[in-house]
């Protein structure tokens, strides 16, 4: 059995830690920016917040509220990175480069990346939106031997206003890299400049008044069914058109942002976790 068709059975080791500063406009839109490493992962520890509630009728329980608040734990790394300092701590730096902390300085809301080993493959998290309280300032002499004196982060992550919390690669997840790919040998046209075309077209029209060609909205279509069909091979017809009359309307206007943004992340990630191991192995 190829190990592509095989399941984890465990997983060990934590590593690949990224943080990808997160920031809301005022229609609620939000925006991730490029994942930054956060090298030196120790140990990430996270606990569940929110109870379910129960509501009696009839004299039984009637009903199970959801309380889904995210998790709260704590981040341990080897030491904590100037750029997180910088960009989530939000702590300034003055003209000999010396790192400040304001009291009255808000800290930044970010996604935390990371992957955890497996027996058969990596299984990847995002928990979309965190944030993260300042570190302890501890130490204490060498004695005998040296001993490594990591830093911990406190993590909080809640959920985002429309209720997602994480994600997670699952068994039958596929890397996103094979996308290009399949796009190319289906429609014969190169994914990232169609989706920068597209980007480009609806940036310069509007929902209200749309100026978007027959051409641009069949790639559009095309592009969506490629992620659909690759997600999930056996619940997505072999055909767009079939696949297209499941759908009530859509507005690309709506959903296309929202894939730009997922594959940008995802591309992101997958380079540069591909990078790192390069540099790491030396291949």
């Amino acid at each position: 059995m190829s190990s592509t068709n095989k399941r984890n059975k465990v997983k060990f080791n934590i590593c690949n830690v990224h943080y990808a500063p997160l920031s809301q406009d005022n229609d609620g839109k939000y925006t991730w920016a490029t994942p930054v490493a956060l090298p030196g992962a120790v140990s990430l520890s996270l606990d569940p917040q929110g109870e379910p509630e129960s509501f009696y009728a009839d004299g039984i329980e009637y009903y199970v509220i959801n309380n889904n608040q995210g998790y709260d734990g704590d981040l341990e790394v080897a030491m904590i990175p100037e750029s997180f300092r910088r960009d989530i701590l939000m702590e300034t730096a003055d003209a000999n480069s010396v790192l400040l902390e304001n009291a009255s300085s808000e800290t930044g809301k970010f996604a935390l990346l990371f992957e955890f080993d497996g027996d058969v493959r990596k299984i990847r998290h995002v928990l979309y939106n965190c944030s993260a309280s300042r570190p302890s300032i501890s130490a204490k002499t060498n004695e005998e031997s040296r001993e490594v004196q990591t830093e911990t982060l406190t993590v909080k992550a809640r959920p985002l206003s429309t209720g997602y919390v994480k994600a997670k690669t699952g068994d039958s997840t596929k890397a996103s890299a094979a996308i290009p790919r399949i796009y190319r040998l289906k429609f014969h046209r190169d994914i990232y400049k169609d989706l920068a075309a597209l980007e480009k077209s609806v940036g310069d029209n509007s929902e209200g008044s749309s100026g978007l060609d027959m051409f641009s909205l069949e790639m559009f279509e095309n592009i969506a069914y490629i992620m659909a069909k690759h997600a999930d091979p056996a619940a997505v017809p072999d055909s767009p058109e079939d696949w297209l009359d499941s759908f009530n309307t859509f507005s690309i206007y709506q959903v296309l942002p929202q894939l730009i943004e997922l594959w940008g992340l995802n591309v992101q990630t997958d380079v540069q976790s591909k990078k790192n191991f390069a540099r790491l192995t030396g291949k």
